[in-house]
């Protein structure tokens, strides 16, 4: 199984996550890597850790939002626990503020469907280092004023390709 995710991240590597056209493929491709990695062994994980390039973490962020763009879309919850475990894979790689900028989307997403980010997290956390525990709870303990689609320059617009969360 490790060997086919990583093959996966090949192709998410190869991939354009700037343009919407073709992300249905890339969102399916990402879905498989996310639902594998949660399943392989702490060994295996970090032998996809070390994979992870900071372009593809970045990726991971991004996809995340279109995750979330998508659980408005189909009213479907698995979409936001999709884009909780892009942020729990990728790590916190980077600058924490990066995965919170991303997080207010999937943290909109959840409240606009009536479903909790924390419990989203609950779900997964079990694979998450300790890094991204404590980054996680650290959001979940901010002032929700803070996490709101705003604060980030942000907004949700209904076009006819569905919802898009994008700058104002």
């Amino acid at each position: 199984m490790l060997e086919k995710l990583l093959n996966n991240i090949e192709k998410i590597d190869a991939s354009s996550v700037r343009f919407r056209k073709g992300m249905d493929e890339i969102i399916q491709d990402v879905s498989e890597v996310l639902l594998g990695w949660g399943h392989l062994s702490a060994a295996e994980r970090k032998v996809f850790d070390g994979h992870l390039s900071r372009e593809t973490g970045a990726k991971l962020l991004a996809i995340s939002c279109r995750f979330a763009e998508k659980a408005l879309d189909t009213q479907n919850t698995d979409f936001v626990d999709l884009a909780v475990l892009s942020h729990i894979a990728e790590g916190f790689r980077s600058d924490y503020r990066e995965n919170y900028r991303y997080l207010v989307v999937a943290d909109h997403a959840a409240r606009r469907l009536g479903y909790s980010l924390q419990d989203s997290f609950a779900k997964s956390q079990n694979v998450a280092s300790e890094r991204t525990s404590s980054r996680m709870m650290d959001f979940f303990a901010r002032d929700p004023d803070l996490n709101q689609l705003s604060v980030f320059g942000l907004a949700e617009k209904q076009t006819p390709d569905g919802v898009h969360i994008s700058a104002v």
